[in-house]
């Protein structure tokens, strides 16, 4: 994860909002979206107190809120359906994640949604020498634990690799060659709310190659 320069933000949201003007025929119709923001540390997995969200909506007007202790903050609504949230602490690698909100329920007052996001310390290396790791990812409904077709899957393999992909029919992906033993993975689908989670291989094999499974259930995003 990283922080765009803002250069790039501009430059992004000037597709993204084309994205958006395919969600939503007029603004006056836009059901209010309200963000819910759990920020921790990516390498105890520990709440993270104090630290700065920022976020963008497609008016690019920044609003900034700061983690209680829980780690958590939420935003009031906007009427706003494509996001940045960028998230800060000091000793922290800053991250960034962007957010879009496709076919919403029109029955509903105001669409909940909740990001999770994991920062890593600044100077943390977890790479590894010799071995790389190749993952089975497989994210299923943690209702009907039925495999979730489509799912995006991002990876951040120490500070050497970050790769992202979509799983297939069978909620299924293969990450290989993740460089380090220490590995952060954001899950997010249509619907779910996104799921972080760090993985660590234990420091116990010479082998030139390591296989691992990682089984994520997402949960739907519910408004209340």
């Amino acid at each position: 994860m990283h922080k765009l320069s803002k250069g790039k933000f501009f430059l992004m949201f000037a597709t993204v909002l084309m994205l958006a003007a395919c969600i939503q025929e007029s603004e006056n119709d836009r059901i209010p979206v309200r963000y819910t923001v759990l920020v921790r540390d990516g390498k105890t997995g520990k709440a993270l107190e104090g630290a700065s969200v920022e976020l963008t909506g497609e008016d690019l007007v920044a609003r900034t809120l700061t983690t209680n202790e829980n780690g958590r903050t939420v935003f009031p609504s906007i009427e706003s359906y494509v996001n940045q949230v960028i998230v800060s602490a000091e000793g922290y690698i800053p991250g960034d994640s962007v957010d879009v909100v496709t076919d919403p329920d029109t029955t509903l007052d105001v669409i909940l949604r909740t990001l999770n996001l994991a920062l890593l310390p600044q100077g943390y290396d977890a790479s590894d020498t010799g071995t790389v790791f190749t993952y089975t990812v497989t994210v299923l409904n943690s209702e009907t634990s039925s495999p979730i077709k489509g799912a995006t899957v991002s990876v951040q393999s120490g500070g050497e690799k970050s790769v992202k992909t979509t799983t297939d029919s069978n909620g299924r992906v293969i990450l290989d060659s993740l460089p380090s033993r220490q590995n952060l993975f954001s899950i997010s689908a249509t619907g779910y709310i996104v799921f972080d989670t760090l993985d660590v291989a234990p420091d116990t094999t010479d082998d030139d190659l390591e296989l691992r499974s990682l089984r994520v259930l997402l949960d739907p995003a519910v408004a209340e």
